[in-house]
């Protein structure tokens, strides 16, 4: 990646389906310095990484990084929500307990409550099934306009289209 970003920079990216695309709109742009919402570019320790605003960008990693943990910091800065406290504390036999199960059980423990699935707003989270699976192993946070903030393994979150042929549940957290 880093050879990709070094040969363009002040170009933008997005990141569509956990992968970066250039894009002339997009809402990183690649930079020699850490400034907002870019990708940072260090040539002397040839190593980048995303600042980002929109939370886009960032690789993931299980129990730190993942779909739960990216929900959580979302809802902490946009509904004044303590998510992602709580999720950090979890052990890694909790998390393997919540992927057996179903992971929106951990939202239903930290305050959020069930919602028809009609009646999504931005803010509230979704639960997917991941292709080739029956546990709901996935969340994402819904943005309105078709739109959901997600983070699947092995790939970097990203802002994509809504599958409504995916979710299971709908929640909502607050009011």
């Amino acid at each position: 990646m880093y050879e990709l970003f070094v040969e363009n920079i002040g170009k933008r990216f997005d990141v569509v389906n956990g992968e970066f695309v250039q894009n002339d709109n997009g809402l990183l742009i690649v930079s020699l310095s850490p400034v907002r919402n870019s990708i940072f570019v260090n040539k002397l320790q040839k190593l980048w990484a995303v600042r980002s605003d929109y939370l886009i960008g960032i690789p993931y990693s299980f129990g730190k990084n993942d779909c739960a943990i990216l929900c959580a910091r979302y809802l902490d800065k946009h509904v004044g929500s303590n998510m992602e406290e709580e999720l950090l504390k979890l052990t890694f036999k909790d998390w393997a307990n919540y992927a057996r199960l179903g992971v929106e059980n951990i939202i239903k423990e930290v305050g959020g409550y069930e919602i028809p699935v009609s009646e999504l707003q931005p803010n509230d989270v979704v639960s997917y099934l991941i292709p080739d699976s029956d546990v709901t192993s996935h969340l994402a946070v819904y943005l309105g306009d078709g739109k959901i903030l997600h983070h699947e393994p092995k790939k970097y979150s990203s802002i994509d289209e809504l599958d409504e042929t995916r979710i299971t549940r709908a929640f909502r957290y607050g009011n």
